[in-house]
């Protein structure tokens, strides 16, 4: 791979779930007057990352991004990344930035740092402040993200865990960075509102 500066960087924003927690679709709810699924694009543009792939329904569209729909529609997070996958082109690294972490950008650059600085590494993925690993908050190689989709086969339904079971990933503690929005309740507490 290129070393850490040249190193070309694509993302991949899913924003398709059903939100069955939340009770509408909560990547066009706001923070600080920006769409969630806006700010995910914002924090993928300001690593750098081009092109962006938001992959959902229509109405989730963003500006300046590349469209992209699982299947089948609300097919899952691995599904949504694996129709990503199919509108990039080459580059070195990808970015999975969920349309529902907010806050994303203040992780994305420790992120990148960290794969670029690890040899022998497949990605560098998120941990939250209760210690839990975010596979939809982290920065993959291309060809290992790849490799581990050809080589679990069908990605609707499938867990994220089981794409990357056998990658080797680095742990990178990022805080409320790697928060989630799940609930209205979780919305109002990070300072948003509802669409």
């Amino acid at each position: 791979m290129r070393d850490a500066a040249r190193a070309s960087i694509a993302a991949i924003v899913p924003a398709g779930g059903r939100a069955r927690r939340f009770g509408s679709d909560k990547t066009l709810a706001s923070i600080g007057g920006a769409t969630l699924v806006g700010r995910a694009v914002d924090a993928c543009r300001a690593a750098g990352a081009e092109p962006i792939v938001v992959v959902g329904p229509p109405e989730n569209a963003v500006p300046g991004t590349v469209g992209a729909w699982e299947e089948p529609p609300f097919g899952g997070p691995v599904a949504a990344i694996a129709a990503g996958l199919s509108r990039l082109d080459e580059a070195d690294l990808v970015a999975v930035v969920a349309a529902d972490m907010p806050f994303a950008g203040d992780a994305l650059a420790v992120l990148v740092a960290a794969i670029a600085s690890s040899d022998g590494i497949d990605g560098a993925c998120a941990v939250d402040t209760e210690g839990r690993r975010q596979p939809l908050l982290a920065v993959y190689r291309t060809r290992a993200l790849s490799d581990a989709l050809a080589a679990l086969g069908e990605p609707a339904g499938a867990a994220m865990r089981a794409l990357t079971r056998s990658m080797t990933l680095v742990e990178v503690p990022c805080g409320a960075a790697a928060i989630d929005i799940d609930t209205p309740e979780a919305l109002a507490r990070a300072g948003g509102s509802a669409p």
